[in-house]
């Protein structure tokens, strides 16, 4: 969806995406001289990191990278310890701004040399609102991963409370609660078929203790008008 919202901004856009380390690079290499911004995934961005800190030192275009996610899981560790920042220390530094979620650190990631800037979670534009049907099959809507022991608990106590859940999203490791619906990830573009048919959307953020961090689930909510 974020290709689509730079379409619909009047921007030509190519997605590259490969399996291979060394054939992404290569496609690194050749899309930095064809275009003006390369925005790159978070985590490894999908390459080599020492190679691709090297490329990025004859870059022709502007490198940005997109976290959705945390870097800062652990509040109480200062920023070059957290483990996300170890574990890319080369490739951070090289790009021309890191959009980041955690607000107040900012002034930390520039002490170390990485050119952050805070980016909030979002939703698809013209993300289509929801329609509740009358009687609707589902009273309680969650979109997301199940990949915290919480949120299972969480599902799991809404369901023995008498209320009906439709899950939408991957459910490893932990599975799913009995009694909950499951479906497998949507497109946030179709999200709003399934949300029509619930009453309420249940929001869970993966924390509440790093300001400037809300779960994406939020904005989709709001933005399917639930």
């Amino acid at each position: 969806w974020v290709s689509r919202a730079f379409r619909a901004l009047g921007c030509n856009v190519i997605e590259a995406a490969s399996s291979n380390s060394h054939e992404q690079l290569r496609n690194v290499e050749r899309l930095d001289g064809l275009c003006e911004l390369l925005v790159f995934e978070q985590w490894s961005a999908g390459c080599n990191a020492t190679d691709l800190a090297m490329l990025a030192g004859r870059r022709k275009a502007q490198w940005c990278q997109w976290w959705f996610d945390l870097i800062v899981r652990d509040p109480s560790l200062p920023l070059a310890e957290q483990q996300l920042v170890r574990t890319f220390e080369r490739t951070l530094p090289v790009f021309d701004a890191v959009f980041i979620k955690e607000l107040y650190w900012l002034l930390e990631y520039r002490r170390l040399g990485i050119k952050a800037a805070y980016l909030d979670q979002g939703c698809p534009t013209g993300i289509p609102t929801v329609d509740v049907r009358e009687r609707p099959r589902w009273d309680v809507f969650y979109a997301g991963h199940l990949d915290e022991a919480g949120r299972f608990s969480l599902l799991a106590r809404i369901q023995e409370a008498g209320l009906r859940v439709l899950c939408c999203g991957d459910a490893t490791p932990v599975g799913i609660p009995d009694g909950v619906t499951s479906m497998p990830w949507t497109d946030p573009m179709r999200l709003f078929e399934l949300a029509s048919n619930c009453s309420v959307g249940l929001v869970d953020s993966y924390r509440l203790d790093v300001a400037g961090y809300w779960s994406d689930r939020l904005w989709l909510c709001l933005g399917m008008g639930m």
